[in-house]
């Protein structure tokens, strides 16, 4: 059978014959964009570049058609240019709270302790509900976003979504958990 794109002969099993149209994944790929040469022209917002962007490129939960020409621009527009050059987030990074993340735990938040929690909250994720983790164990959270306070008040039996979750907008979350565990320690 000769490929569709580069006319070179290749061989197909005999129950692909219907459907084999090209020799390789580069054809392939050639040949999907050839029947869909409908795609559109963008202009990058931030370097300004004109790229072509193929129906099957294009992301259908996003509002509108894209408005950068890679992942690079993307993160010159998040960041700004100098921390993209350089590997840098830090300060311009929306998330971003002092540093905070990179403070040691304190030693009596080990393992027996996370365990306590998770049997506590019978090993289900206190905002979701969730019982499966992906096959691991519930993330334990500080409430209060302080590593040092280890209190069992101050800690919660979390999945992985919802333990990324609580990065951003902290002060909801605070208020969430409170009310949670208070539940648990005046009943």
């Amino acid at each position: 059978m000769n490929c569709r794109i580069c006319g070179k002969f290749f061989w197909v099993r005999p129950y692909r014959r219907d459907e084999a149209k090209c020799c390789s994944r580069k054809c392939w790929v050639r040949y999907l964009h050839r029947l869909n040469d409908k795609g559109i022209e963008i202009t990058c917002i931030v370097c300004g570049k004109q790229k072509h962007i193929f129906p099957a490129h294009i992301n259908q939960t996003r509002q509108g058609p894209p408005r950068y020409c890679s992942q690079r621009c993307l993160g010159i527009d998040r960041l700004g240019p100098k921390n993209v050059m350089f590997g840098k987030t830090g300060e311009m990074n929306p998330s971003w709270n002092g540093g905070t993340s990179f403070l040691p735990y304190a030693r009596e938040f080990n393992k027996r302790l996370r365990e306590e929690i998770r049997a506590r909250d019978h090993h289900v994720c206190q905002h979701c509900g969730a019982t499966d983790n992906g096959g691991k164990k519930m993330c334990v959270h500080h409430i209060d976003y302080n590593k040092n306070n280890n209190l069992p008040a101050n800690l919660i039996a979390l999945c992985d979504d919802c333990h990324l979750r609580t990065n951003g907008n902290r002060e909801t979350w605070r208020v969430l958990f409170r009310e949670k565990t208070a539940e648990v320690y005046l009943a």
